[in-house]
């Protein structure tokens, strides 16, 4: 039986008593839990074995999405790539992406050290900045996000918001 969209809004959330597999086309199935949770999964053989690679979760994962990845993976299968160790690659690649609060960090200890007043503009950093935006992935915090920051700085403390931006150039520079 092929997963359709339908077929998918009816069963998501609804309660089983048992793991359940419907499979799609091309290798993909759907794996739904007792609690009705959908998950989309690729099986395929890689060195002999049996595997099993989960691609999303539906509805944050369409369909159409599925299938796609699904094909990306088989394509890289094709290729004499294991799919997981391939996903699990991307996963660290993102992961290991600096963080706002690791980048400023770094700037406060390392470069602008000798600052006169280096120590006032970290603590700006840690009061204003950090409980804001601080575990966020650097190049995914928008210029929008930024002036929304700054502004809201500006209403209580406009010096700092000042001092914020000044560090924020040299430091995004």
């Amino acid at each position: 039986m092929a997963l359709s969209d339908s077929w998918l809004k009816s069963n998501n959330g609804k309660q089983r008593e048992n793991v359940e597999e419907f499979a799609d086309r091309e290798s993909l199935s759907a794996r739904i839990s007792p609690r009705g949770k959908i998950v989309f999964q690729l099986r395929y053989r890689f060195n002999g074995k049996a595997k099993r690679l989960d691609i999303g979760t539906y509805p944050l994962v369409s369909l159409k999405d599925a299938r796609s990845m699904a094909q990306k993976f088989r394509a890289e299968l094709d290729q004499g790539r294991d799919p997981q160790q391939i996903k699990l690659r991307r996963d660290d690649d993102y992961n290991k992406q600096p963080t706002v609060k690791d980048i400023c960090t770094e700037w406060f200890d390392k470069i602008a050290i000798n600052k006169v007043s280096c120590k006032d503009d970290a603590r700006a950093f840690e009061i204003h900045v950090y409980p804001k935006v601080g575990k966020r992935i650097c190049d995914e915090v928008s210029l929008q996000e930024w002036s929304n920051l700054l502004f809201k700085i500006a209403e209580d403390a406009k010096t700092v918001s000042v001092k914020v931006l000044g560090n924020l150039k040299m430091i995004m520079r």
